[in-house]
């Protein structure tokens, strides 16, 4: 793991987001996370010096780097741009994320999003009831991209569960799955 380590950044201010405040044990509120998640993310990337795109921001624009308030294929990316305006080109994006707090058909769609996803970093950040079902959940994912058959990046899965009743995130990195010849 080198010192530049998104993964390491965003697994380390993810415990901050349970020892605020609002967070409750006792009842879990899945809209009350998203913008919170999403926050945390675009904070960590406009930082590394990315634009960030998301629904649900508060817009910035400083130099080469913007946070526009709009999605863009996934419920947050970074992207780098080289130019500024209508003259800018699409540089590359690091890093897809999606946040799914609903139900847990539609993590798999959306953790599915993630899989073709052309880009280093993909983080699917989702919630289970305590440690045990969101291990069970992580492993889950893992078999899901594992036995994709199509084209593969070589990239790096970080996801991260919210174990609402215990209080803590159960976080697993994982590389993708070399494909099968």
């Amino acid at each position: 793991m080198s010192i530049d380590d998104p993964f390491r950044e965003i697994e380390n201010a993810l415990p901050r987001l349970i020892s605020e405040p609002a967070y409750d044990k006792e009842n879990f509120w899945a809209a009350e996370w998203t913008p919170r998640i999403k926050n945390t993310l675009a904070e960590i990337g406009f930082r590394r010096g990315h634009s960030v795109w998301a629904s649900g921001l508060t817009e910035r624009d400083t130099g080469e780097t913007r946070v526009v308030n709009q999605e863009w294929l996934f419920d947050l990316i970074w992207i780098d741009y080289c130019g500024r305006g209508i003259t800018r080109r699409f540089k590359e994006m690091p890093l897809a994320a999606e946040s799914e707090m609903g139900p847990w058909h539609e993590v798999i769609d959306d953790f599915e999003k993630l899989i073709v996803a052309s880009t280093d970093y993909k983080v699917m950040l989702f919630h289970a009831s305590d440690t045990e079902n969101a291990v069970k959940r992580c492993d889950e994912l893992v078999e899901i991209e594992a036995a994709f058959a199509g084209p593969r990046t070589r990239s790096e899965y970080l996801l991260a569960c919210l174990a609402w009743k215990d209080g803590e995130f159960v976080v697993k990195r994982f590389p993708a799955t070399e494909r099968k010849k």
